[in-house]
């Protein structure tokens, strides 16, 4: 019976040093998560046999965990390199649509675009929600959870982004209160005969850019002209339909109307004049009907946060909703998971946010080799969130995170491996020695 201990012994310790040769091997690969070889004793009591005095039968390997503790995170540069900080396992699916869960976030992308890892498996998001502009970075919502399977693949957009016709104006300018009034009528070629002026670029819908320039004349004391010319597209500029806008303030040099109209501080619309832009070159600008398939051509100004105070003209900013065509310059991931596209012209579009998946059991994952595994009973049901939600950790780009192999304490399990592979193995020569013996009575 020694023998068969003996023997069960050796085996044990050669897993042990299996498992460590293995973490050892794998000291320096991204996403690896080290095994723990674990054992039984084994006890197998006969009839007859006297309770308590059971020698024992050896032992077991009950099997070779995961310890999925937190690996450190190693900077690369590589803004689509992601590592992980806390709970959570990045989601990939393969050409022939399994799902894999990984630590190892070193990812690229294939000749159709898409972000995968090495073993071509696609890194599976969070899709944005089908009722918000993915342009609209501040208020842009993604799903919240979905199955692994109804997950979207992480694609890079089209190198070229589309132009957006200017919609929108804002102007934020103070007018001098102390100015004079021109002595001459308006005339755009005489700067006698306006106070101030300024500029602004917009944009049309082949995302052509064309000038606006913005008159202000004096008409009586807190009154005023806006004049509004734009450039059609051949070099030409003409009136907007509304120009001149008159403009009056209260005595606390605060907008009191616009083309008329009382402004309302709970009605935005109050402060605004909508301007229509024809455009000689044959393009549009303003909103967009997809219903009617064209656009409205006009421009909508606001007036908001125009001022007449007693101090020199000042152009405090001057915004507009436009852009030109943009060429793809990079691609930003958040700790929150977010990706964004990031364009020439400024723009950036929301492409998904990072799936993760957390289980209750880790450790009944089964291993599927090349760093990921695959769902099993033992490990329960997957659940799928984004970053910083629930319990799941945070996102870091431009980073991975490295094995969690301790290579000194694996270092000194395999003297231990060793040093018990020995001794198991200096029971079966003792067994040899006492069997011989007793053949040599």
């Amino acid at each position: 019976m020694s023998y068969a201990i003996a023997v069960s012994g050796l085996y044990a310790a050669q897993t042990d040093l299996d498992a460590t040769s293995h973490n050892i091997a794998n000291s320096s690969t991204v996403g690896f998560k080290e095994g723990r070889a674990e054992f039984a004793d084994v006890y197998a009591n006969t009839i007859g046999e006297v309770e308590g005095q059971s020698t024992g039968r050896g032992v077991k390997v009950t099997g070779v965990t995961q310890q999925f503790t937190q690996g450190t995170v190693e900077f690369t540069g590589n803004s689509l390199d992601l590592a992980m900080n806390g709970e959570g396992f990045f989601i990939t699916k393969s050409p022939n649509d399994e799902i894999y869960y990984t630590r190892a976030g070193q990812f690229s992308v294939d000749k159709d675009g898409y972000v995968v890892n090495h073993a071509e498996r696609r890194v599976q998001v969070l899709p944005v929600k089908g009722t918000t502009d993915p342009f609209d970075i501040p208020n842009v919502e993604f799903v919240d959870s979905a199955a692994p399977e109804a997950l979207d693949d992480l694609k890079l957009p089209p190198d070229q982004g589309e132009p957006n016709a200017t919609e929108d104006v804002s102007l934020a300018i103070n007018l001098d209160s102390t100015e004079t009034i021109p002595a001459l009528a308006f005339d755009v070629s005489d700067p006698d005969t306006y106070n101030s002026s300024t500029s602004m670029n917009f944009y049309d819908s082949q995302g052509n850019s064309h000038i606006a320039n913005y008159y202000f004349v004096k008409t009586a004391d807190n009154e005023w002209n806006a004049h509004v010319q734009v450039d059609e597209g051949d070099g030409t500029f003409t009136d907007t339909a509304n120009s001149p806008i008159a403009l009056t303030f209260d005595s606390s040099g605060k907008l009191a109307t616009v083309g008329g109209t009382a402004v309302d501080p709970t009605d935005p619309t109050t402060y605004q004049s909508s301007e229509l832009v024809t455009l000689s070159n044959g393009t549009n600008i303003g909103a967009y009907d997809s219903t009617a398939n064209s656009y409205n051509d006009t421009v909508v100004l606001d007036f908001s946060s125009l001022t007449q105070y007693g101090s020199p003209f000042s152009v405090n900013n001057l915004s507009q909703d436009g852009y030109t065509v943009g060429r793809l310059n990079g691609i930003d991931v958040e700790p929150d998971g977010g990706v964004y596209a990031r364009y020439t012209n400024g723009q950036s579009m929301a492409m998904g946010k990072i799936a993760l998946a957390n289980f209750n059991n880790p450790q009944g994952l089964s291993k599927a080799g090349d760093t990921a595994w695959q769902y099993s009973a033992a490990a329960g049901e997957p659940q799928v969130g984004g970053p910083l939600t629930s319990d799941f950790g945070s996102v870091q780009s431009g980073a991975t995170e490295s094995s969690n192999t301790d290579l000194a304490s694996q270092l000194v399990k395999l003297i231990i491996a060793q040093r018990n592979y020995q001794a198991n193995a200096q029971v079966i020569t003792t067994n040899k020695t006492l069997t011989q013996t007793i053949l040599n009575i």
